[in-house]
């Protein structure tokens, strides 16, 4: 994840609002729970770097479908993120 933080500083957050956030997010729809925990680890390190506006748009629908996945990793690891992401957007 850091390198996708790296590449999104050198090419910018419209960049990585266009061509990396909506694959990522994607794969919260995956059946494998393993994939479907790399959105969430994607937005606790990319919180910070995105805008609150492009956080509330990408980030929380993926949080909300994601706290009601039925392995519950997936609900805790919604929470860890949520932790972060209010941790990012307090400054």
């Amino acid at each position: 994840m850091t390198n996708f933080k790296q590449l999104t500083i050198i090419y910018g957050n419209p960049w990585a609002v266009k061509n990396v956030i909506p694959k990522i997010m994607w794969l919260h729809t995956d059946p494998n729970y393993l994939h479907r925990l790399t959105p969430l680890f994607y937005m606790a390190v990319m919180a910070e770097i995105f805008a609150a506006d492009v956080v509330k748009a990408h980030f929380f629908p993926v949080l909300k479908a994601l706290s009601k996945d039925k392995v519950a990793n997936i609900r805790m690891n919604v929470s860890k993120s949520i932790q972060s992401l209010s941790m990012s957007l307090k400054t």
